[in-house]
């Protein structure tokens, strides 16, 4: 995993805390506004008790995309590419977890069983004794979610080098955050946190500060209790991020004889897909191959409308 610094840190905590406003059901006009946002540049609170909330990870993974098939006769018309190559690391983000367990929390049982009074004398008869979980009060009694409930992943943390997700749950006085890890399970008490409506909006250099919430009657899931619906996102700052592609840009015919066009795009990585480069190369020879950025193309056929060729080797 990455590092971070202080400022990069604070950038991806300031990020996230619109999303937490929201998720705390902060009230709005509708008219947009600056948020009123307090830094602090603190030691990190290390009892427990409080964890910082960031932008989650993402799964990174490269991802190598070609437009082409080497040896393969291929054509392309005015305006496509001939050859469209792009090299980047591409995240699989987290946006919602849907559940597939229900979560209740309790605090606690409570042991009952039958009696039966003769005269003066209370004397238990043989019925069994009924143990009943305990309801927790608010805000831990609002972990009462059924299977089929979708929550949205607000952002995550990292834990003894474990990394997770941090799933909001609204309520009327606050947001509840559910901790699980990348695999779907909950994560080994203590696994909520939680925030209240109106909350002071506190940036620290780690993240924003949520209050931990423990209890004594700890969940346990022998597997995963949600399962995640990602969306790819790609990573621009990653240092092999390469994206071009070379498009036909028809033929012109002047007094020296015909003359055939490819277009060179190079793309910015951010935004991604914006051209920053871009030059025309043009060509008189038909029937040879062109060697260009480590490509060789064998070209076939060239009209006005079209050209006919092979990727030979990249």
């Amino acid at each position: 995993m990455k590092t971070s610094t202080p400022l990069s840190r604070l950038a991806a905590a300031v990020a996230m805390l619109a999303i937490v406003g929201a998720a705390a059901g902060a009230c709005s006009t509708g008219k947009p506004r600056p948020a009123r946002i307090k830094s602090e540049f603190v030691d990190p609170d290390t009892s427990g008790q409080t964890i910082y909330l960031t932008a989650a990870q993402d799964e990174a993974r490269p991802v190598s995309s070609r437009s082409y098939y080497l040896g393969a006769r291929a054509e392309a018309r005015l305006g496509e590419p001939v050859a469209e190559v792009k090299n980047y690391t591409a995240g699989d983000r987290a946006v919602h977890a849907v559940l597939i367990a229900d979560l209740k929390q309790t605090c606690g049982t409570k042991r009952t069983s039958a009696t039966a009074r003769h005269g003066s004398a209370v004397v238990s008869d043989s019925s069994p004794v009924t143990v009943e979980k305990i309801a927790c009060k608010p805000p831990l009694g609002y972990l009462d979610i059924p299977t089929g409930r979708t929550l949205r992943v607000a952002g995550g943390f990292e834990e003894a080098g474990e990394v997770y997700y941090l799933l909001a749950h609204e309520t009327v006085d606050g947001t509840l955050f559910i901790a699980t890890d990348r695999a779907g399970r909950l994560k080994r008490a203590p696994y909520m946190a939680w925030r209240e409506v109106g909350a002071e909006n506190i940036v620290t250099q780690l993240g924003i500060p949520l209050a931990v919430l423990d209890t004594s009657d700890p969940l346990v899931f022998d597997g995963p209790v949600v399962r995640y619906e990602t969306e790819e996102v790609v990573l621009t700052d990653s240092a092999d991020y390469m994206h071009f592609e070379l498009d036909y840009a028809g033929m012109t015919e002047d007094r020296r004889g015909s003359t055939w066009h490819l277009l060179y795009k190079e793309y910015r990585r951010n935004p991604a897909g914006s051209p920053i480069f871009t030059k025309r190369l043009d060509y008189t020879d038909v029937g040879s191959s062109v060697e260009l950025l480590g490509m060789k193309i064998q070209v076939h056929d060239v009209t006005p409308s079209h050209i006919v060729y092979t990727v030979l080797s990249d």
